[in-house]
């Protein structure tokens, strides 16, 4: 799409350089700038952010809090265990693909009352954002027209590529940008962190624990629990959760100063090629291990290898930037009778990069002590007639 057809668009603000740039060759270009903040971090300077935009030529500056929305939607995907990026024991959370799906569906619904057709965002023609973004926006409003700048030959002249020449287009047009000075960026969320970009691309450099933020303080974590009510946690250590923006905060300082949730992966972007990213998700990996407790106590082997199946499923397609597709909505409405069986309640304890479990207790667990013992045990419900049965028929089968 050109940019001389349109006068007005809304541009997804992040409030990095991006976007900042993207902000200030659209407004030099005459056309009146919407910018979008989603509020979804834990640190967010709103008044920082709104300055820089306006510095940059933004017509309006706009700012929704979709934090508590982003923690209802990633209870849905610790829920259906929707993850496809494993690496040894680390696992990656999908963090930032669930804020696409939260921050576009605010975002096209907010353009409507402002009278916007056109949508744009500062994701990179490399990335996987870019079609994320794309994805959803069309899901949720077919006739959105669509504008991405990196994939305007004008803009990228006028730019001029990386990040050098980016702060260099800005100090031209007398905006200071004020630098991280890291060589690599961090994606921030009310979940957990992303890095990416430079310094991380080499595989040769080590990401040292000094770089992760919630990993700079411990705060005493001895022996705390957290109960679960159809596969959701309800409440910590035996108060209810009221304020889960606060309590997911927390826990991510809590478990973070343990070195809980980090996890440097090399994978496949959407468009195929091959990238590294280091990630940050305490409170998520603290959840997801809860529950994958209580879901070995409570269901069978089979249902728990279809659940285990069709998750990775949902997790590629989550990953994809198809969480809203109707493959998706299938796999979801089988798994939510999965999670409604999660209900329980765990003991646990931290330590450096480990999750102790102390105590598991579930009304629906099906774990009998009578039936492993080896101790002598009045009235057990299987003894050494039933195994000489058993192998009997096993012998008939092999023979």
């Amino acid at each position: 799409m050109n940019f001389k057809n349109f006068k007005k668009i809304c541009v997804s603000y992040s409030g990095g350089l991006d976007t900042s740039v993207a902000v200030k060759w659209l407004s030099d270009k005459g056309i009146k700038v919407y910018a979008y903040y989603a509020d979804i971090d834990h640190n967010s300077n709103i008044k920082k952010i709104k300055n820089n935009a306006l510095k940059c030529g933004a017509y309006k500056f706009r700012s929704f809090d979709l934090k508590n929305k982003m923690i209802r939607e990633a209870l849905k995907v610790i829920k259906y265990n929707a993850f496809n990026i494993y690496s040894g024991k680390e696992k990656y959370y999908n963090t930032t693909p669930i804020s696409r799906i939260i921050i576009t569906k605010r975002f096209v619904k907010e353009m409507k009352k402002d009278g916007i057709k056109i949508w744009s965002d500062g994701s990179t023609y490399k990335g996987n954002d870019i079609e994320r973004f794309f994805i959803y926006s069309i899901k949720i409003n077919k006739n959105i027209r669509i504008y991405k700048p990196w994939l305007d030959k004008n803009f990228i002249r006028d730019v001029g590529g990386g990040r050098k020449e980016m702060l260099k287009f800005l100090l031209k047009n007398k905006i200071n940008f004020s630098n991280n000075k890291k060589n690599y960026s961090i994606d921030s969320n009310i979940l957990g962190n992303t890095y990416e970009g430079n310094d991380i691309e080499d595989l040769n450099i080590n990401f040292s624990k000094k770089y992760f933020e919630y990993n700079k303080k411990i705060i005493s974590i001895k022996k705390n629990n957290i109960s679960f009510k159809n596969g959701e946690p309800i409440s910590y250590n035996n108060k209810r959760i009221k304020n889960y923006v606060s309590f997911f905060k927390y826990m991510n300082f809590a478990a973070g100063g343990y070195g809980i949730g980090i996890s440097d992966q090399i994978e496949d972007r959407i468009l195929g090629t091959k990238s590294r990213g280091i990630y940050e998700s305490p409170v998520m990996e603290l959840l997801s291990i809860l529950y994958e407790r209580l879901v070995s106590c409570i269901h069978t082997e089979g249902s728990i290898n279809l659940y285990r199946e069709n998750s990775y499923k949902l997790g590629i397609l989550l990953y994809k930037g198809k969480w809203l597709s109707l493959e998706a909505k299938m796999i979801k409405s089988m798994l939510n009778i999965f999670s409604k069986k999660i209900n329980g309640k765990i003991e646990f304890s931290l330590e450096n990069n480990k999750v102790n479990i102390n105590k598991t207790s579930s009304k629906k667990s099906i774990y009998n002590n009578k039936n492993v013992s080896m101790e002598k045990i009045k009235n057990e419900n299987f003894n050494y007639k039933d195994r000489i049965g058993h192998l009997n028929i096993v012998k008939l089968s092999i023979k």
